[in-house]
């Protein structure tokens, strides 16, 4: 068996993509913060080893983006702060549904739970590839006590 994971394809893929509309794929990243921590610096790294080949737009859930500084100027990126949606968790996954319809980027990635109602939102009527993380511990948290 290989490593390589097979992509389901999805409604979207009737659609004519944003990569051949912008000439470079979107990649939509959601995480619960972008204060520093080991899954951001990650990615910036990833983001920045790209670079002008993709466009970027990060959603912190908390509107935290310390972590732009270790983006890269000659990445196109944009935050998108969100304001937070207050009538519970349907009303929340309902809003990320309209911005996954209205973004409709090329891949989707979410990481740990902070971000797992996107993934949610997103299984409701996928838009396009999602990949979601789990990876280790956030900005302040540590095994040792």
């Amino acid at each position: 068996m290989s490593g390589a994971v097979a992509l389901t394809p999805t409604k979207a893929a009737d659609r004519q993509s944003s990569e051949m509309k912008n000439g470079r794929p979107h990649v939509l990243h959601v995480f619960a913060t972008f204060k520093v921590g080991g899954p951001q610096v990650l990615l910036a790294n990833v983001v920045n080893h790209l670079g002008a080949d993709f466009r970027h737009t990060f959603i912190a859930t908390d509107g935290q983006f310390d972590f732009r500084v270790r983006v890269s100027e000659n990445v196109d990126a944009k935050y998108l702060p969100l304001a937070a949606d207050r009538r519970g968790l349907f009303g929340r996954i309902a809003s990320y549904r309209r911005v996954l319809q209205d973004l409709q980027p090329d891949l989707l990635t979410t990481c740990n739970w902070g971000s797992i109602e996107w993934a949610m939102a997103h299984r409701l009527g996928p838009v396009c590839p999602h990949l979601h993380f789990e990876h280790g511990f956030g900005p302040g948290k540590s095994l040792a006590k």
